[in-house]
């Protein structure tokens, strides 16, 4: 029998909230006897040190999970990245709790890199916000102590006017530093203030926009009738520029983010989930707002103001 064979209870797997994965090291040592005791031992004690470093490898070559939300906005770069930093500064963990009295979960920090993910590969912008001393943090699968949640934010440059946004969120305890993924509700939670930045920050551009194209015609009625003139013909042209942009816009807008039904029976969903509660049942030929997307499902709004979610390959764009 070799000395390798003396040793039991020893795992060589980066335990997970669902595999704990337990070592039991006391019996592993009194399993060792004979004359290989000694490199038994001495082996052991080999794997109880290097075994940290070979949960950090397993752990920074984690990049995704199944709860990972990869969504395309139709918004300039910029623009979203100013819309992720004053997410990730909020100090709040969005979708999530701990206690059932305090709905909230602050104390959060905005962090340039994060031990758990490693350094990102792709391309784009990487930002990350933790929560620190998390107690059992709720949509967490199997979650059951105290470590440290974390959520990442990749923001990628896809054209002018669009951009590709990523988000994970993840729960590492601190005893035995099992991995907890999230269920996908801190994702999309996330997600969801992140669109009311990008959206205010559209309107004050409009509002921008729009003061000064009436200092413009202010200075300009205060100038010669030529200059004034000019500036009016100026503002018409502008005016119908800008109507016929938003005509085009509106129509590309309702191709790209309404849906309907292709066959009566399909169900709106709670979460994005097969096994989730039905909230409804949807006819055929309901159309349907698109708010989120997924690679497998739709976050939607119905025609009633409904928010739920659907399956993707139960809809299609409309004619």
């Amino acid at each position: 029998m070799s000395s390798n064979s003396k040793l039991s209870g020893i795992s060589d797997r980066v335990p997970t909230c669902s595999d704990p994965g337990n070592r039991n090291l006391n019996r592993g040592l009194i399993a060792c006897e004979g004359e290989g005791c000694g490199v038994s031992v001495l082996l052991l004690f080999t794997l109880i040190l290097l075994s940290p470093f070979v949960a950090h490898a397993q752990k920074t070559e984690q990049k995704a999970s199944d709860s990972t939300l990869v969504i395309q906005l139709p918004a300039p770069e910029g623009e979203v990245v100013q819309a992720v930093r004053s997410v990730s500064d909020d100090g709040i963990i969005h979708g999530t709790k701990v206690y059932e009295k305090e709905p909230i979960l602050d104390g959060a920090t905005a962090q340039e890199s994060s031990d758990y993910y490693g350094k990102w590969q792709g391309g784009g912008e990487v930002y990350f916000k933790v929560r620190d001393d998390a107690i059992a943090p709720r949509h967490f699968k199997a979650s059951a102590d105290i470590g440290k949640i974390i959520v990442r934010y990749v923001v990628e440059s896809l054209s002018a006017m669009n951009t590709r946004l990523q988000i994970d969120a993840v729960f590492v305890e601190r005893g035995g530093h099992r991995i907890c993924p999230s269920d996908g509700t801190v994702e999309t939670s996330e997600f969801s203030e992140i669109q009311d930045k990008v959206r205010a920050i559209e309107y004050q551009k409009k509002k921008d926009a729009e003061a000064m194209m009436a200092r413009e015609a202010f200075d300009a009625s205060h100038g010669t009738p030529e200059r004034q003139r000019a500036a009016e013909i100026a503002q018409l042209a502008a005016s119908e520029t800008n109507l016929h942009n938003l005509e085009q816009k509106l129509h590309d807008l309702q191709h790209e983010l309404e849906v309907r039904v292709k066959e009566p029976g399909a169900k709106l969903k709670t979460a994005p989930f097969r096994a989730a509660t039905d909230l409804r049942t949807l006819a055929a030929n309901d159309e349907l707002l698109i708010l989120i997307v997924t690679p497998y499902w739709y976050g939607i709004e119905t025609i009633d103001g409904q928010h739920g979610w659907i399956a993707r390959d139960q809809v299609e764009a409309l004619p």
